[in-house]
């Protein structure tokens, strides 16, 4: 084999293997804007989760006060059993619309 063909046939080689190279390196591009996208969504759902929670918090704190404020006043306290039956119901509700249902797991492909 001559010089010049062992150059051609070093340069086909090396051509191939950069074209495997950006097709694995499109392929990985494309896994990291899904996971970008991904932790993105998870980052909206905490917030959101965030917010309920704290809500939660500022309802429960209330309510202790609510309960002493009300006294022994049984139309006052059944009013505010009411009330905080509607706000469990809500939270519950809250709870499981922000539950989603477990991932089925993903098992990483060879590239």
């Amino acid at each position: 084999m001559s010089r010049r063909a062992r150059d051609e046939a070093f340069q086909d080689e090396v051509l191939s293997k950069l074209r495997r190279l950006g097709v694995k390196m499109n392929s990985l591009t494309w896994k990291v804007y899904a996971m970008s996208k991904e932790l993105d969504d998870l980052a909206t759902e905490v917030a959101e989760i965030k917010t309920v929670a704290e809500s939660a918090v500022v309802t429960i704190t209330n309510l202790a006060q609510m309960v002493r404020d009300a006294g022994t006043d049984a139309t006052k306290l059944k009013a505010l059993a009411a009330d905080l039956d509607a706000s469990a119901k809500s939270l519950g509700d809250a709870i499981v619309a922000g539950t989603p249902a477990a991932p089925t797991p993903v098992e990483p492909q060879p590239t």
